[in-house]
């Protein structure tokens, strides 16, 4: 019976309960061990909030930034907030201040026209600003949704909007292939109305082979496509002298047409033109 005494007196009630403490301890330690180590992630509307201050204010810093959230009783570490900054590559301040071309012309293309910064220079130098003409509203429309900064305006090509001999160049790309061959020739007369002395007119149409215009099938209306010296002769009328022309073939609806795209001077500008290479080259003999 003593030994017995002895023996149970090596454990005592304390080591008992501090083992099963510490046992519980470990086990509720493993599991509750979190799965990532470190600071949680950041909640996604306050990495979104600091991104917009970053971008609506650029010259606010990541401590301004810091202290803005703050004050909207945001709780966020600054270093958490340049962390936020450097991970979607915004730069710090001093270098965000300065201004690009493309974010200038994305705020200020509204007012780009009256800058004078969308135009076009000529190989001999000469400077053309540029505006479109269509007869749809939805084509005028859609024009001004893809080209805000371009200036477009509804009208009709039988009667242009612009004064006589304001204009150094016309670009007609297939504007008047639905034209009636009778209604052609005012078409033309009243683009060569609009050109200045020496202006060029560039026109594309729809050719064939035949001594007549030929009707076809189009996907928007009836067109018709020209013999390319009858084209010639309505352009002469008009007082205008072709300079060059490129031609391309093409399979339409079984019809075989030939688009041609014709330079035009007006027969003043010719003249000199020729005058003027023809002194040359007396002057070279």
């Amino acid at each position: 019976m003593d030994k017995r005494r002895h023996l149970l007196s090596l454990v005592r009630p304390d080591t008992i309960v501090r083992r099963h403490r510490n046992l519980l301890k470990r086990r509720h330690a493993a599991t509750c061990t979190p799965k990532r180590r470190g600071r949680p992630p950041t909640v996604r509307s306050i990495r979104a909030l600091v991104l917009r201050l970053a971008h609506e204010n650029s010259s606010w810093g990541y401590r301004r930034i810091h202290g803005e959230l703050a004050a909207l009783g945001i709780k966020v570490a600054a270093s958490t907030v340049w962390e936020v900054l450097r991970e979607h590559g915004i730069p710090p301040a001093p270098e965000r201040q300065s201004t690009t071309w493309a974010d200038f012309l994305r705020s200020q293309a509204d007012a780009l026209l009256a800058c004078d910064l969308f135009e076009t220079r000529t190989l001999t130098g000469a400077r053309l600003y540029v505006f479109g003409l269509d007869l749809s509203p939805a084509m005028v429309d859609h024009a001004r949704r893809a080209h805000p900064a371009l200036q477009f305006d509804e009208a009709r090509m039988e009667a242009l909007p612009v004064e006589d001999g304001a204009l150094g160049g016309v670009l007609a790309h297939y504007s008047m292939i639905h034209t009636p061959p009778r209604e052609l020739p005012a078409l033309l007369a009243e683009q060569a109305r609009v050109l200045a002395p020496g202006g060029l007119l560039l026109v594309s149409f729809s050719a064939t082979d035949g001594p007549e215009p030929v009707r076809f099938d189009h996907t928007v209306m009836p067109a018709y496509s020209w013999p390319v010296d009858r084209f010639v002769e309505l352009l002469a009328g008009a007082g205008l002298v072709g300079s060059s022309r490129t031609g391309r073939h093409a399979d339409r609806g079984g019809l075989k047409s030939e688009s041609w795209s014709a330079g035009l001077w007006t027969e003043s500008a010719h003249r000199r033109c020729t005058s003027a290479l023809g002194a040359a080259y007396d002057r070279s003999r």
